[in-house]
């Protein structure tokens, strides 16, 4: 009995095993999972047939717009099965277990100096293992599973994994997939995103239907659920439900004293959470990502539609003439003094720096982050994808006639102006507004904005509240108003610091150097050689006699 006590070790079996081929590892015992007994796989990973590249769903799945069906006709997939009853192992599959099994216990005991004789004894690891399996002492091992990927997978659509991701193998046997490989979670963002959306769609329908409902039996109108009346929805009935205060959507359950044991991230009671607050315009924001997706799906159905598509495709070509609105094109930069228009406004340029102006070190480097704490590619941020569109112009309005003043500006100092000057100032699909002035971090989220950021004095108490609330929306023209106040000051740093005054002319700004020291000196100055050869004396030909 003592020999057998070594499969208990927890070094041995902590590992998984395998790789397995579906087909002949499991048996028939194996069913099929179900909302009630789910068989789970972790760390799914995807790959092609063939040549083992990582694929996400992004790429395999027919219903996405990236689906390369080329290249994706033959999927296959890896994960992590754990396996509480040995009858759902073929023999051969526990015989090459026990194989492992003794080859980790020989490394084991050389790598701790004990001795290694049972090894050669003719131990019968797989009888050992098959041994303490038919007591209940709630042994597990995990072994890696490898199958062909047969069915288009399905996420929050199933009803044998409502809650989660469905996979169907060529055996025809299904899984829920608790997890998935890094890599291939990467290449499956936009599949989650947006079936995920989908999903929050329906679940409001079905909210507003009453209780009981399913969203299929809601009666509003069509052409009344546009994307604001789901906006309000979501913002009545779950941004700050008790579903959202027990739920912790990122967690490690090992480490983490708040998270009830196997509840996939609830919060033990007493241990809840007050919810963020969240604003209409956050919501809009992540229905404008993927709504026009979502519009594909309800238009491929037969019966059933639940959406209005042309008010929903109204919707979303006001959002783009929003885009083009903002998105003017730059002038032609000429070698004359800077100048841009000026809109009549309380807002000017000519208004010198705030004492209260940041410090370099006091720049806000902070990175920004969706709420959901996925990391943010920091290309993405750079991008020029407006959604919040300013209607006063600030320093970045467009040029409508340049001009060229009498007196030419250094090229010295418009190198250091960004292009982005003479554009209106506008932020990402995250409402973040990334400084374009060379080497600086600083940001500005409107969903999170900071004292610094709305240190002007333009704006008002009662504005920063609102921002603060998060109760303001894209149409609010003093919402565009303080955005503006926000970005000019920052701008005004950047000229105190280099050194750069900006004086109205007319009505129209110019750029200058506040003091000849500002104005950058050439590193190297061209050397000037002096020709002090001697001229050659003029020959004077003769004449041959």
């Amino acid at each position: 009995m003592s020999q057998r006590s070594a499969i208990f070790n927890q070094d041995l079996l902590a590992e998984p095993f395998g790789p397995f081929q579906e087909e002949h590892a499991l048996t028939s015992d194996v069913r099929n999972t179900t909302a009630k007994n789910p068989l789970v796989l972790d760390c799914v990973q995807f790959e092609l047939e063939g040549t083992n590249e990582i694929v996400g769903l992004d790429e395999c799945e027919p219903c996405q717009p990236e689906y390369d069906l080329e290249r994706c006709r033959h999927v296959t997939f890896t994960g992590v099965l754990e396996i509480s009853n040995l009858k759902w192992l073929s023999p051969e599959t526990i015989d090459t277990i026990g194989g492992a099994l003794q080859e980790r216990d020989r490394v084991a005991r050389i790598a701790t100096h004990r001795n290694a004789l049972p090894d050669s004894q003719g131990r019968n690891y797989a009888e050992e293992l098959n041994f303490w399996f038919s007591f209940d002492l709630g042994l597990k091992i995990r072994v890696i599973i490898r199958g062909e990927k047969w069915m288009p997978v399905s996420y929050l659509q199933s009803i044998h994994v409502p809650k989660g991701l469905m996979l169907v193998a060529r055996s025809t046997r299904r899984y829920e997939v608790a997890s998935l490989h890094i890599e291939t979670y990467e290449r499956s963002r936009k599949y989650l995103a947006r079936w995920r959306l989908l999903h929050e769609l329906q679940k409001l329908l079905g909210i507003d239907a009453g209780p009981g409902k399913s969203w299929s039996d809601n009666k509003t109108p069509l052409a009344g659920r546009t994307p604001e009346w789901f906006a309000e929805l979501y913002l009545r009935h779950r941004a700050y439900s008790f579903e959202q205060r027990r739920q912790r959507p990122i967690y490690d359950s090992d480490s983490d004293s708040d998270i009830e044991p196997g509840a996939n991230g609830r919060l033990k009671r007493g241990r809840e959470h007050s919810p963020r607050s969240v604003s209409q315009e956050e919501v809009l924001t992540l229905i404008e990502q993927h709504g026009q997706w979502v519009m594909d799906q309800v238009k491929q159905r037969k019966h059933g539609k639940w959406l209005d598509l042309r008010v929903w495709a109204l919707w979303f070509a006001s959002a783009d003439a929003r885009v083009a609105d903002g998105r003017s094109s730059p002038p032609e930069c000429s070698t004359g003094r800077k100048v841009v228009n000026k809109e009549r406004s309380k807002r000017g340029l000519a208004r010198q720096v705030s004492p209260r102006s940041p410090s370099p070190m006091a720049v806000d480097a902070r990175l920004p982050y969706p709420t959901h704490g996925r990391k943010v590619d920091e290309a993405m941020l750079r991008t020029y994808d407006p959604d919040f569109s300013p209607q006063s112009t600030t320093l970045g309005s467009p040029v409508s006639s340049p001009g060229r003043p009498s007196t030419p500006v250094d090229p010295d100092l418009l190198a250091l102006l960004p292009s982005q000057l003479w554009q209106p100032p506008n932020v990402n699909s995250l409402q973040i507004w990334t400084c374009p002035w060379k080497n600086c971090s600083y940001v500005i989220d409107l969903f999170h904005l900071t004292d610094e950021d709305m240190d002007h004095q333009d704006i008002t108490e009662e504005d920063k509240q609102r921002f603060r609330r998060k109760q303001w929306s894209r149409s609010d023209a003093w919402a565009r108003e303080a955005f503006a106040y926000m970005v000019d000051r920052h701008h005004h740093w950047h000229f105190n610091d280099a050194g750069i005054d900006v004086d109205l002319v007319g009505d129209r700004y110019a750029f200058r150097w506040r003091y000849s020291s500002s104005q950058p000196r050439p590193t190297q100055f061209r050397n000037v050689k002096v020709d002090d050869r001697r001229p050659e004396p003029d020959r004077i030909k003769e004449e041959a006699s």
